[in-house]
């Protein structure tokens, strides 16, 4: 509230130029900057309406399990779109110079590192969420890897919003678009959680999760057609994909037929580096990465 408050108390500074006279009205700041309020409200309806339509629904059992979920899975959104943070300005300036080859240059490198970041990160949870969730998470909470194992595939459609929606709406002045899809997803999380949520408890929701930011990932790429090129992008996505399936098969078949380790945190610190040496050659092996987008970062 604090920290609100001085933001209100600057308001003053964009109303009034001295003497007694207006720059603009408060009615014109808000009209300005509501677009950008509704996406946030929207988000976060269907990212805690869900616990509490779960909580109602179902048990405090349900509720336990599925939030741990949620919250692991936060922090790897974090760090998903993180990339999408730090090239929306260029982004913008790009737009706004009209230098839309540059921009397609760009949005092709956003895709290439942030599928290379998104899928081992998918695949790689996959593989030590039981040992994360004794470690961590202690033997009440045993069965939050089973909602773990099914959120995480969020990852997937919110890693590709990220560069249709937060890269190529925004910047292209298309906030309202952006934000329909944003609502949208929230009225289907609405539905789906009371439809799944007394059938299947926390698996319901947690899966509905999974439906509402395809849902959103599918309406944002429509509205963002005409600024991209969806099938070249979708294409650049197919090396760290089979990169990442690959890896995680090997090292499933690895854990489970050949080492059998029972310290959790010596089996998951073990899976980690072998995942990333062998994923890591795989990706030089294809050539997924050349100096051109290397460049591209340092330059940012």
């Amino acid at each position: 509230m604090i920290s609100q408050g001085f933001m209100w108390f600057n308001v003053k500074k964009l109303c009034f130029a001295g003497e007694g006279q207006y720059t603009r009205s408060f009615c014109q700041i808000l009209d300005l900057h509501y677009p950008s309020f509704l996406p946030q409200v929207s988000i976060t309806i269907y990212n805690t309406l869900d616990r509490i339509i779960l909580g109602s629904l179902s048990s405090v059992f349900d509720v336990g399990i599925y939030t741990q979920a949620v919250n692991i899975n936060s922090i790897l959104i974090s760090l998903v779109a993180t990339l999408s943070a730090v090239l929306l300005p260029r982004m913008t300036n790009l737009y706004a110079q009209g230098k839309h080859e540059e921009v397609q240059r760009v949005m092709s490198s956003s895709m290439l590192f942030n599928s290379i970041i998104t899928f081992p990160t998918v695949f790689g949870m996959l593989l030590v969420s039981q040992e994360f969730v004794h470690l961590f998470l202690g033997r009440q909470y045993a069965e939050s890897y089973v909602a773990i194992n099914i959120v995480v595939f969020a990852l997937i459609p919110i890693a590709f919003s990220e560069i249709v929606g937060r890269q190529t709406l925004i910047p292209t002045d298309n906030v309202k678009l952006f934000t329909a899809s944003v609502m949208s997803g929230a009225v289907v999380s609405i539905v789906l959680n009371m439809l799944a949520i007394p059938l299947f408890g926390y698996r319901g929701a947690a899966v509905t999760l999974v439906v509402v930011e395809t849902v959103v990932c599918v309406l944002m790429t429509y509205f963002a057609r005409k600024y991209l090129d969806i099938v070249d992008l979708l294409k650049i996505a197919t090396k760290p994909l089979v990169a990442s399936v690959v890896t995680g098969t090997l090292v499933y078949l690895l854990f489970s037929s050949v080492l059998s380790i029972s310290n959790n945190l010596l089996s998951m610190l073990l899976k980690v580096i072998v995942y990333s040496i062998v994923y890591g050659f795989l990706l030089l092996l294809t050539k997924t990465i050349s100096h051109k987008e290397l460049s591209l970062l340092r330059k940012r």
